[in-house]
C-alpha cells in the first residue's frame, strides 16, 4: 500500500520558539484526488498552506507534489518538562481506493517538546505489579533552575517503594537535588508484595521542596511547592474473591448492590463488611441498613449481593465518595487467609441544592495570594451566573485571569469546582490587627435553573486571614556592603509611642547572623523590646563560608510577637524586611547556565561567567 514522503519525521522545538515546517507528499501518483486529515494532540497546531493555524485540518492531494505544514507549539502555561507531541495523517476521502483508502494511517510526524513553564511535573503512571515487574516514571523541574533545589520524595501507604538509582535499592523516603544542569530524574516504583487480596490498587507518592536556592524570579521552585503521583498496582494474590462491580455512582437516598463471590472455597470464611461515610449497607432484604454487616460464604453458599443505600440528608454537600470495606476475620479454607480483600467505592451525587464554599487554609501576609473554591452542590438545569464581591482588604480573580479586581462574575454549569484566587491588598495606614479577616461575598445574579438555584440563594461568604504589614510604623536604616566574615551595622525604631512595651522578633535567613549587643553574641534569631521611639542598632555577620557564590544577598525578617493592647502594633504583624548586600571572599569562577537549551544547528543561547571577587 502507498504511503507519504515526509522532509523530516521529528521536529524539536520549544514552546517560545519560532515555528517550524515540514513536507507531506504523496510517494504515488494517485488515480484520483486523495483527502488526507492532519490532527494534532493538543501540543501543537498547524498551518497548512497558509490557511491558518488549527489542531485539525485537511489537504486534498491529486499528485507527488509537496504541501507545505508549519508547526507552532501551544504555549500552555503549565510544567510538563520535556514532553512529545504527534501529528497524525489519515486518509478520509479518495478516488485511489487501491493505493490509498479510507482510514489509511499515513506516516505521521513526532514533536519533542522543550518546556518554558516552570514548575514541577510528572510524566507518566507508574502500573508495577506487587511482588513482580516494577514500572518507572519521569520526574523533575520543568525548566532549569537558577539555583540547587532539594526535594524530598516519600511514599507512607506501605503499598510501595521506589528507587532512585534504577532499581538497586528501593526506599519508602529519600532526598533529591536537582542542579541547573541537572533536573529531571527517573524513579523506579515497586509494588509491596503482602498476602492481602485487594485487587487493584493504589500508591501516593509525594515530591515537596524543602531547600531551594534559585532566585525570586522562580517562585515555582520555593520550598514547600509539591506534587503527587498515584501508582496503579496489580495484585499477585490469588483472585479468588472477587466483586462484579467496584463502583457504584448513585444519589443521594437510592439503592445500588454489588456481589462479592468466593471461588474454589473449601471451607467457611466470614467477612466483614463496613460502609464508611454516608452509605448502609445489607444483606438479606428482610434486613434493616446498617453500618457493617457480616456474611458467611462456603462452597454452597459462595455469592452474597449487596445493597447499599445513600444516606438521605438535607446537608449541601456536593458530590462525595466513600468506601465500604470488606475483611476476611474468620476463615477455615487454606485459600483465603485473614485480612482486607478490597474496597467499593461509592460515589454518591447530592440531592440537596446549594452553593458550597471551599475556605482557603493559613493566613496570608498583605500582597500575598490565597484561594478557596466555589461549587454547586447538585447539577443544575441550566446555566447559574454568581457575581463575587470582595472588600478592601483583598482581590479576587480566576486562575487564568490577568489582574486581581474588587468583583468577578463566574458561570457554573456542573458541581465542578471553580477556583478563586484572592490577593491581600497592601495598606500603607494603620496597622488593622494581625490576623484580620477579608471577606468575599457571592450572589446569583443570573440563572437557568430558578427552581434549585434562584437569584435569592444564601451562599456564605469566603473568608481570608490576612497577617498585617506594620512595616508603615518603623523606621529601618540602610546597611551598607559588608564582606564575608566582617561587621554591619543597621538601626530600627518605631515611629511613634506605642503606649507600652513592644517585642520585635528578628529572624535571620542561613546568610547571617544577628546581635543586639553591640556584637558581643550572635544568633540567627534575637528579640529587641521598645517602650518609645529611641533606635535599636542591630549587628550583622555574614557566614564566613568557603563557597565561591560572588555578590548575594541576606534577608533579615522583623515580626511584633508583643504589644499593648488597643495599640497600632499589632501581635503577629510583619515590621519589614533589611535586605543586606554581601560580597563574597572566596575567589573562583561562577558559572551561570543558560536559561535556554539549544540543539544542533539551532538557534545560539548564552551563559554567564563571573569571579566571584575583585581581581587585584
Amino acid at each position: 500500500m502507498a504511503n507519504v514522503t515526509l522532509s523530516q519525521t521529528t521536529i524539536q522545538l520549544t514552546e517560545t520558539s519560532a515555528d517550524q515546517s515540514y513536507t507531506i507528499a504523496l510517494d504515488t501518483n494517485p488515480t484520483g484526488p486523495v483527502t488526507v486529515r492532519l490532527a494534532t494532540d493538543g501540543q501543537s497546531q498547524i498551518n497548512v498552506d497558509g490557511q491558518g493555524f488549527t489542531t485539525q485540518d485537511t489537504v486534498v492531494i491529486s499528485d507527488t507534489t509537496p504541501k507545505t505544514v508549519t508547526v507552532r507549539v501551544i504555549d500552555d502555561g503549565t510544567p510538563e518538562g520535556v514532553h512529545p507531541g504527534t501529528i497524525t495523517h489519515t486518509v478520509t476521502a479518495t478516488d485511489d481506493e487501491t493505493n490509498y483508502p479510507v482510514n489509511t494511517e499515513l506516516t505521521g510526524v513526532s514533536l519533542e517538546i522543550i518546556d518554558n513553564d516552570p514548575g514541577l511535573y510528572i510524566q507518566g503512571t507508574p502500573t508495577p505489579i506487587e511482588g513482580g515487574e516494577n514500572s518507572t516514571y519521569e520526574f523533575g523541574l520543568s525548566t532549569a533552575p537558577d539555583g540547587d533545589v532539594t526535594v524530598q520524595i516519600e511514599t507512607t501507604d506501605g503499598q510501595s517503594q521506589f528507587s532512585l538509582d534504577g532499581g538497586n535499592t528501593f526506599v519508602s523516603s529519600a532526598e533529591k537535588t536537582f542542579t541547573p544542569t541537572d533536573f529531571t530524574t527517573d524513579i523506579t516504583v515497586q509494588g509491596i508484595e503482602d498476602n492481602i487480596l485487594e485487587g487493584l490498587h493504589s500508591s501516593t507518592i509525594t515530591h515537596t521542596i524543602t531547600e531551594s536556592e534559585v532566585t525570586e524570579s522562580q517562585p515555582q521552585y520555593s520550598p514547600g511547592r509539591d506534587i503527587s503521583v498515584f501508582a496503579t498496582i496489580t495484585d499477585n494474590n490469588p483472585d479468588l474473591l472477587t466483586f462484579d462491580n467496584q463502583m457504584l455512582s448513585i444519589t443521594e437516598g437510592e439503592e445500588g448492590t454489588y456481589t462479592i463471590k468466593a471461588d474454589e472455597l473449601d471451607a467457611d470464611i466470614t467477612v466483614t463488611i463496613k460502609a464508611n461515610g454516608s452509605s448502609l449497607i445489607k444483606v438479606e432484604d428482610d434486613q434493616e441498613f446498617a453500618s457493617e454487616q457480616v456474611i458467611t460464604l462456603n462452597s454452597t453458599t459462595f455469592e452474597k449481593t449487596i445493597t447499599v443505600q445513600a444516606t438521605e440528608d438535607s446537608d449541601v454537600t456536593g458530590p462525595q465518595e466513600v468506601s465500604i470495606s470488606h475483611e476476611i476475620t474468620n476463615s477455615n479454607s487454606s485459600n483465603f487467609p485473614l485480612g482486607k480483600v478490597g474496597d467499593v467505592t461509592l460515589k454518591i451525587a447530592d440531592n440537596d441544592p446549594g452553593v458550597i464554599i471551599t475556605q482557603a487554609t493559613g493566613q496570608i501576609q498583605e500582597g500575598d495570594e490565597n484561594e478557596y473554591t466555589i461549587a454547586l452542590s447538585t447539577n443544575p438545569t441550566g446555566d447559574v451566573t454568581i457575581t463575587l464581591d470582595s472588600d478592601d482588604d483583598s482581590d479576587i480573580k480566576l486562575p487564568d485571569g490577568t489582574e486581581f479586581e474588587d468583583q468577578l462574575t463566574i458561570t457554573l454549569t456542573d458541581t465542578t469546582p471553580q477556583t478563586i484566587k484572592v490577593q491581600a491588598t497592601e495598606n500603607d495606614g494603620a496597622s488593622e490587627g494581625s490576623p484580620h479577616e477579608s471577606t468575599i461575598t457571592h450572589t446569583i445574579t443570573a440563572t437557568d435553573d430558578t427552581d434549585n438555584y434562584p437569584t435569592n440563594t444564601t451562599i456564605d461568604s469566603a473568608t481570608i486571614e490576612i497577617i498585617d504589614d506594620s512595616s508603615s510604623l518603623f523606621d529601618f536604616s540602610t546597611p551598607s556592603s559588608v564582606e564575608e566574615g566582617n561587621e554591619v551595622e543597621y538601626t530600627l525604631r518605631l515611629l511613634q509611642n506605642p503606649g507600652g512595651d513592644v517585642r520585635v522578633t528578628i529572624n535571620a535567613d542561613d546568610e547571617t547572623e544577628i546581635s543586639i549587643d553591640g556584637g558581643s553574641t550572635f544568633a540567627a534569631s534575637q528579640e529587641v523590646r521598645f517602650s518609645d521611639t529611641s533606635a535599636r542598632t542591630i549587628t550583622v555577620k555574614p557566614i564566613d563560608d568557603s563557597t565561591v557564590e560572588g555578590a548575594h544577598t541576606s534577608t533579615i525578617s522583623h515580626t511584633i510577637t508583643e504589644a499593648p493592647e488597643n495599640s497600632d502594633y499589632k501581635v503577629n504583624s510583619k515590621a519589614g524586611d533589611v535586605i543586606v548586600n554581601i560580597t563574597d571572599n572566596d575567589p573562583g569562577l561562577i558559572i551561570t547556565p543558560a536559561t535556554e537549551p539549544t540543539e544542533e544547528g539551532g538557534d545560539s543561547t548564552t551563559y554567564q561567567v563571573a569571579l566571584s571577587t575583585t581581581p587585584t
